[in-house]
């Protein structure tokens, strides 16, 4: 990191960053004079009662849920570790989530001013909007649209590693939390345990009467209309959120959205041109505006308040750039550990790809099954 420059201006965008809490580990162990792992053991999960939670597994801990491997006879593998402490690489249980955000309530962690700052959405100033995102510090999310249709602030963090897949929700003013850890392979669908987390939260809710269902969120689609031709320059192939490519176009009336899958693009979505100057898709409605340093993004309206996320960035092709030996290219790592070959099976091998349409380009994918997905 010491020999890398910032992709953004400090300030500029507001996005969850697992290399920023590197830095703060960094920063606290310099402080403190003690290793990180120390440090939170004693200023947080002591505090917080968080008996079962450690940096690695404890030794001994019989209290670790098993890793099986595919097929018959069930096989297990051994327990995964992850060295990333500042951004992951906790081992816990549901229960001592709970105790941590509890823990944060009470303010046996923080003061109040500190809680309030925690609490509040982290704003950039790149995009069209005050917001690019909902996050939070260290939230993914301080405000989740079906919750606040209800007039509840709900914050989300989740957590996910090869073979572990973790949510936590927490509802402040209704001293409320709930977790869930599910242990499963890498092809668990993330969102698996995201929903089962947010059904509870919603049963939890009723229970203490603050909610009676959950909040519709079905929009009375605008009058269609016809695609202004001005907007045509927003057409090209744009990085997409969860690690996607994607081809924009446009026809009459109608943005037609394909995506990269497989060696190609797919035929594409159509996204329906409104009279309000936006496209919808599935209840969702999107525009487009140009960042400060002339980056073309494609943006996921958030609410009526003009507060944005952006979900794809334009990507501009190098000709001067030769990328035609990274084409269809596996990368295999020389010094694989027994559990690190293991890992290889379920996330696929490092494989590298060009597309024609984009010189200077290369995208990463795993391979897995046959699908050349990008994953960075």
């Amino acid at each position: 990191m010491r020999d890398s420059s910032l992709k953004s201006g400090p300030g500029d965008i507001s996005v969850y960053c697992n290399d920023c809490f590197t830095v703060a580990q960094a920063v606290i162990e310099r402080m403190s004079g003690i290793r990180f792992a120390d440090y939170i053991n004693s200023g947080i999960f002591a505090p917080a009662g968080m008996k079962n939670s450690s940096y690695y597994f404890k030794k001994g801990n019989q209290n670790v849920a098993t890793i099986y491997g595919a097929g018959l006879p069930l096989w297990t593998l051994s327990p995964e570790d992850t060295n990333a402490l500042g951004s992951g690489g906790m081992s816990t249980t549901a229960m001592d989530l709970c105790l941590f955000s509890q823990a944060l309530g009470d303010g046996k962690l923080l003061d109040s001013e500190s809680i309030d700052e925690l609490e509040k959405r982290q704003g950039g100033s790149l995009g069209s909007g005050p917001s690019l995102g909902l996050v939070g510090l260290g939230w993914d999310d301080v405000s989740i649209p079906e919750f606040a249709g209800k007039g509840i602030t709900v914050l989300s963090k989740d957590g996910f590693t090869n073979f572990f897949r973790s949510q936590l929700y927490v509802a402040p003013k209704e001293h409320l939390a709930v977790a869930a850890i599910l242990v499963g392979p890498v092809t668990l669908p993330a969102d698996v345990v995201i929903n089962l987390a947010k059904k509870v939260a919603w049963a939890a809710l009723e229970d203490k009467g603050a909610v009676s269902k959950p909040a519709s969120t079905a929009k009375t689609l605008p009058h269609p209309g016809s695609v202004p031709r001005e907007l045509y320059k927003f057409e090209g192939i744009y990085g997409a959120s969860v690690h996607s490519l994607a081809r924009l176009t446009f026809a009459k009336n109608a943005l037609k959205v394909a995506t990269f899958t497989n060696g190609g693009f797919d035929q594409g979505r159509d996204f329906h041109y409104g009279e309000d100057g936006r496209f919808h898709f599935a209840g969702l409605s999107f525009s487009f505006a140009v960042a400060k340093d002339g980056r073309n993004l494609f943006e996921q309206d958030l609410d009526n308040e003009g507060d944005v996320e952006v979900v794809g960035e334009s990507i501009n092709p190098d000709e001067s750039a030769d990328t035609s030996e990274f084409h269809d290219t596996t990368w295999v790592p020389r010094n694989l550990s027994a559990d690190d070959y293991v890992t290889l099976i379920y996330s696929g091998l490092y494989k590298t790809g060009a597309i024609e349409m984009l010189p200077g380009i290369i995208y990463l994918h795993s391979g897995t099954s046959g699908i050349t997905k990008p994953t960075a």
